[in-house]
């Protein structure tokens, strides 16, 4: 007699399901610190994206094939990079202020950058206090964590200052003077004014008093010594 061919029954049983290897997702990068300010990436290289999640069941010869996307990477644009402050400066930082940057391996360039973060809790160093602040520079390909960057943050601005070298300030007690006068004869400077000081970016300072502009300044410097050295190969 005709027998009745029984119908193919899915199984549940995990040891008959097919196996695949699981492919490996875009390694990640490390922060990295150097000095008092470098370019860092987050710990994870990328962000998680959540979407929509679809399974579709597949019968086929006693094997059930499962199809479902988990998670996406995608890149960062921005890296960070962490500053420290001096505690006389921190009050004048916000997070609106301009902030220009610099990277001492892409030399010729200058990006721009926002502040993010603005530490409230400092630590001492030689007895002076320091805070950490925060700032995102947009990312490009060429730019690698752990890059040395120097970072410049426009506090105030001032039409047409008068400024003078921050060396050839003279510090007495708690007033400022600077040299007006020097005389070659005896190698000495003389005639001391003293001066009212605004700004400064490191290097120069804005006089807000004391000398008028086009007045002359002088002041003691380091020369750096360039040396030549010949030998003669005797005969």
């Amino acid at each position: 007699e005709p027998q009745e061919t029984p119908e193919p029954q899915q199984t549940d049983d995990p040891k008959t399901s097919p196996q695949g290897n699981i492919g490996s997702l875009p390694s990640g990068s490390t922060p990295r610190l150097f000095g008092s300010g470098s370019v860092t990436t987050p710990a994870i290289s990328g962000t998680t994206a959540e979407i929509s999640q679809e399974e579709e069941q597949k019968l086929y010869e006693k094997y059930s094939l499962a199809e479902k996307q988990v998670f996406c990477i995608t890149p960062q644009d921005t890296m960070s990079i962490t500053i420290r402050v001096d505690e006389l400066d921190i009050l004048s930082v916000r997070e609106d202020l301009p902030v220009k940057i610099t990277l001492e391996a892409l030399k010729g360039r200058e990006y721009t950058g926002a502040i993010t973060e603005i530490g409230r809790t400092g630590s001492n160093e030689g007895g002076n206090t320091k805070y950490n602040v925060t700032v995102s520079i947009p990312r490009e390909e060429n730019m690698i964590p752990g890059m040395n960057a120097a970072v410049k943050i426009t506090t105030a601005e001032s039409e047409a200052p008068i400024t003078v070298p921050a060396a050839a300030l003279v510090e007495k007690g708690a007033k400022t003077y600077v040299y007006t006068s020097y005389d070659d004869k005896k190698d000495s400077l003389n005639a001391l004014a003293e001066v009212e000081t605004g700004l400064s970016d490191g290097m120069r300072v804005e006089i807000l008093s004391g000398i008028e502009k086009g007045s002359s300044v002088f002041y003691r410097y380091a020369d750096t010594l360039v040396y030549n050295f010949f030998s003669t190969i005797g005969k």
